[in-house]
């Protein structure tokens, strides 16, 4: 006994039956006539009508991953793989003969690297570096040249100034941190791993709300998003504040600042996914 090679007829959702024999190649709609042939049960008509066809299911995601990786490899290492001072903030707190020298030297070894503010004591470059006006300040006394600096700027940061000091000088220069990180946040890259996570799992959220429910009403979905903007907010607080001491900050303004960002990200990648399935499916029943 031959097996079959003729596809069966499917039944959707609603009680359609799809037999793909039914529709000779010229009389099916032009995007569908190469589509790729689905014998999975429960899928309706629309759907399969719609399916792209293989070069096109086959290139579409190749073509967009790679562009995606591409943009961000190459934006992420031109911003990070040599990374330079320019115009950053640095305090003087020395003589003005001194404090002229410093800054001739620290212009002549880079050019444009520094904005210079002069303060008056070594009191007041630390209130400043408290204050977040400058990172670190070079304070140079009857103790000798050292630079005050604001450990919570990270350590590549405080890393920098200090050998650039050291240059001007010409000999090491103390680093003494007024202003350290949290005790659980050793390198100063909590808060950016937290914010990866967020972003990363609010556009999650978006993208797997659209695939499961794409007709959901407007106030159902945006009520959904506020249940995990919430949510998302008091998760990372318990874990990134009460658990690892890691972000210098109080539980309700991590909790409110994480929720922000969670609901922010999903509603930008769900108006994305929103206009994305409206220009696609531009006739009813939508298959989106």
């Amino acid at each position: 006994m031959q097996p079959s090679s003729e596809l069966p007829a499917i039944a959707s959702s609603d009680g359609t039956l799809y037999d793909p024999d039914a529709h000779p190649a010229g009389h099916r709609p032009a995007h569908g006539r190469h589509a790729l042939a689905d014998t999975e049960p429960g899928i309706s008509a629309p759907v399969l009508d719609a399916a792209a066809g293989v070069r096109k299911a086959m290139l579409v995601p190749v073509v967009t991953a790679l562009a995606i990786g591409t943009i961000f490899v190459a934006v992420y290492l031109a911003a990070f793989h040599a990374p330079s001072a320019r115009h950053q903030p640095l305090g003087i707190a020395a003589s003005d003969t001194v404090a002229a020298r410093t800054e001739l030297a620290l212009n002549s070894a880079a050019p444009d690297a520094y904005t210079f503010h002069r303060y008056a004591d070594a009191d007041a470059a630390r209130r400043a570096i408290v204050h977040d006006e400058v990172p670190a300040a070079l304070v140079g006394d009857a103790r000798g040249m050292r630079l005050l600096a604001a450990g919570a700027q990270g350590p590549s940061v405080v890393s920098s100034l200090a050998t650039a000091a050291t240059q001007a000088v010409g000999h090491p220069v103390p680093v003494r941190d007024v202003q350290p990180l949290a005790a659980g946040d050793a390198r100063g890259l909590s808060a950016f791993y937290a914010a990866f996570g967020v972003v990363l799992a609010g556009f999650l959220f978006a993208v797997s709300s659209y695939q499961i429910a794409p007709r959901l009403p407007l106030s159902a979905r945006a009520a959904s998003m506020l249940v995990f903007a919430a949510a998302s907010g008091v998760t990372v607080a318990l874990i990134a504040h009460s658990g690892f001491g890691a972000l210098p900050a109080s539980f309700l303004t991590v909790a409110v600042v994480v929720g922000l960002l969670a609901w922010a990200t999903a509603a930008a990648t769900g108006c994305c996914c929103g206009c994305s399935a409206r220009s696609v499916c531009r006739s009813p029943p939508c298959c989106c």
